[in-house]
């Protein structure tokens, strides 16, 4: 999704890489930043990313 709207990784990249998209849903979380809206199954991680925040709430 990231990719398609064409936002550049925090590097300058064009391409995404699931352990990215973690690495920064992890930092906003540990923040206080909410992730709501965020779908694993968008994110293309699978259970990983879903299993984990939903533990969370």
């Amino acid at each position: 999704m990231l990719e398609e709207m064409r936002e550049p990784t925090p590097r300058g990249r064009a391409t995404w890489y699931p352990s990215s998209v973690k690495a920064l849903l992890d930092r906003a979380e540990r923040m206080g930043i909410g992730t709501q809206g965020a779908s694993s199954a968008s994110l293309g991680n699978g259970d990983q990313v879903g299993s984990r925040s939903a533990a969370g709430r």
